[in-house]
Parts: structure tokens; sequence; C-alpha cells
């Protein structure tokens, strides 16, 4: 059976789809609509941006013996900024769980070896 027979139809319509110079996914009709969240400062963009900044400082508040960094001690006031320390303190701790439980690794970054300790309550 050749291959020409065994796709049939479908074969042609799959050529048209993805076909450079015939498909509409290349040269889309209608007018331009801006993508949703394509805003430099849509949400999904500033939140993964935010949980890396609260990793970041957690592993500077382990290091430093869970104390924040002067640096960033600097930078936090106000109410907000006493939740972020709080945040930053509680997730070190916990990170430092998990590096006792050898359930993450530090190096080269941070990885989750244990699945339960993720799933776990630190409680």
């Amino acid at each position: 059976m050749d291959e020409a027979s065994h796709y049939g139809d479908h074969g042609e319509a799959v050529d048209v789809v993805l076909h450079p110079l015939k498909s509409e996914l290349n040269f889309p009709y209608g007018p331009k609509e801006p993508l949703d969240g394509s805003s430099p400062r849509a949400f999904r963009w500033t939140l993964p941006m935010h949980l890396f900044e609260a990793l970041f400082l957690a592993q500077a508040v382990l290091k430093n013996r869970g104390r924040l960094p002067s640096q960033a001690e600097a930078q936090l006031s106000g109410a907000q900024g006493t939740r972020y320390k709080e945040i930053a303190v509680g997730l070190s701790k916990r990170l430092a769980q998990g590096y006792a439980m050898k359930a993450l690794q530090a190096s080269p970054h941070l990885v989750l070896l244990e699945d339960a300790f993720f799933e776990e309550d630190s409680d």
C-alpha cells in the first residue's frame, strides 16, 4: 500500500494546513487583535518572576543563617515588606528541611527529589 492511498483525503488536508504558503496559521485572516496576557506587565509574566524572587530571597536567608541580607532588609518596608519577610523566612526553613531530608537538591540548582515532600504539610 503506498503512502498516498493510505492517508487518502486526510493527508491532503494536513498538507494544506501545514503548508507555509497556504495555511491560515502563517497568514491569519481578519483584523489583528492583541494576544491575551501579551503586555509586559501581564500577570502571566509577573507571577513567575515573583515566585523566583521569593525562592532567591529564601536561599539568601538560608545562607545568612535565618536572617534577611541587609540589602533586602533595606528594600522591604511597611506591611507588605513584613509579610514578604515572613514568607521568605518560612520558605527558607522549609528549604532547610528539604535539604536535611534529602528531598531537595541544592546544587547545581534547586531540584525536587521527592514528590511526597512537595505534597506533605509542613506543620
